[in-house]
């Protein structure tokens, strides 16, 4: 469902049957695009081009690991 929405961005968010849910963001200005699958009020998992394409991994999802190469 839609949850939030400008002129320039968009806002995703799909609830998960186990909790929590999983939010998509896109603004197309800056071209940020993000994603994370949030529980408990925390992010247990992402990815975004924030500084590069880069994930929050399950195991620390304060991590950044790069992502080779360029996404689009």
């Amino acid at each position: 469902m839609v949850h939030q929405v400008s002129s320039t961005s968009i806002k995703l968010r799909i609830g998960v049957t186990s909790g929590g849910f999983i939010d998509a963001f896109h603004n197309e200005k800056t071209g940020t695009t993000a994603y994370a699958w949030v529980h408990d009020s925390k992010r247990v998992y992402g990815a975004d081009n924030t500084g590069g394409w880069h994930v929050h991994p399950l195991d620390d999802p304060e991590r950044h690991d790069a992502l080779p190469g360029q996404m689009h």
